[in-house]
């Protein structure tokens, strides 16, 4: 199973993935929780953090991350410009399984 997070959705990020701070970076956390060979896989960009999984997980997440960053780059968009409906849409056009801690937390479906 992978789940897919907000990095930005911690304290100090609005609804609209924009991080209010001074620091304006927002990350997409990507964990894959299938690993059972010992081996630690992290993969990193601009977009986003890949940790863990199975070699299978790990590169169908990297996939996947591709996918959502062409995308991206075709809507001529920054992940920290997008709107939470924007990146659940993207998300869910690139088969993200997406844990929406904003939406969880008001109680909101999407």
């Amino acid at each position: 199973m992978v789940n897919w997070s907000l990095a930005g959705a911690l304290p100090g990020c609005d609804g609209s993935l924009t991080v209010t701070s001074k620091r304006r970076k927002v990350k997409i956390l990507g964990l894959g929780l299938d690993n059972d060979d010992g081996h630690v896989r992290v993969t990193r960009s601009e977009n986003f953090y890949l940790l863990g999984g199975s070699e299978e997980t790990h590169k169908g997440m990297q996939e996947k991350c591709i996918k959502f960053d062409e995308e991206l780059r075709t809507r001529g968009k920054e992940l920290a410009s997008l709107e939470r409906h924007e990146f659940l849409d993207l998300a869910a056009q690139c088969d993200m399984n997406v844990l929406d801690a904003i939406g969880d937390r008001r109680g909101d479906d999407k």
